[in-house]
Formats: C-alpha cells, sequence, structure tokens
C-alpha cells in the first residue's frame, strides 16, 4: 500500500504541472503474497485430496473485496476462492459452469477440515 500511495503521490504532482485534474475513484488495499500461510497449506491438501493433482495458485488483479478485509484485520490469513469465470464486472461476464459442482465439492471439504 505505501508504494502505491508514493506512486500516487507523484503521479498527482505531475497531473498538478500539466494542468490535469487527478480523480482517484476507488482505494483498496493490497494484498501481499503470504509463504507461510496454513490456510493455503489447507487448501493444497484439499485439493490433492480430492483431485489427486497439484493446485496451481495463480495470482490476479481480482478479489478487491478480500484486500478490504486484509486491510481491516491484517493479521488473518485469507485466501479467495471461486469457480472459473471470466471478463468479471463487464457484459461480457460469464462462468464455467462445468467449474461450479468441483469448486462447490472443494469448498464444503475445505470447510469440514477447518473445522476438525
Amino acid at each position: 500500500d505505501k508504494v502505491k500511495e508514493d506512486l500516487l503521490v507523484r503521479i498527482d504532482i505531475l497531473c498538478t504541472l500539466l494542468g490535469i485534474e487527478l480523480k482517484i475513484l476507488d482505494k483498496y488495499s493490497g494484498w501481499p503474497f503470504r509463504k507461510d500461510s496454513e490456510m493455503q497449506k489447507l487448501c493444497h491438501e484439499v485439493f490433492t485430496e480430492l483431485t489427486g493433482e497439484t493446485l496451481k495458485v495463480e495470482k490476479h488483479n481480482s478479489c478487491a473485496e478480500t484486500g478490504i478485509i486484509l486491510g481491516a484485520i491484517p493479521e488473518m490469513d485469507i485466501v479467495a476462492l471461486a469457480p472459473y469465470g471470466k471478463d468479471a464486472h463487464t457484459p461480457n461476464e460469464h462462468m464455467d459452469l462445468s467449474t461450479v459442482q468441483p469448486f462447490w465439492d472443494f469448498l464444503v471439504l475445505l470447510l469440514k477440515k477447518m473445522c476438525e
């Protein structure tokens, strides 16, 4: 977040020098990757138990809500999960329906193991 704020200050200075008004409409907290995440470890274990495969972790420019929660509770161990979708928040948004049931099975087992 500090890097982002510093960059915004520089951009604002540049805009002022050029006579441009800078409007920032949204500000979301960053979400740093945690190598020590027990939640990620559990997700890997559950995925492997269900599929026999290794979970592929991807970082996307998404999940603003998760960043907001983590901004308020920085010590929280958190992951974002969803069935496969594309073009979120656009008129072309869609979800691959074939990923919904496997996602549901994963989520149910994950919640069960979190309660053990």
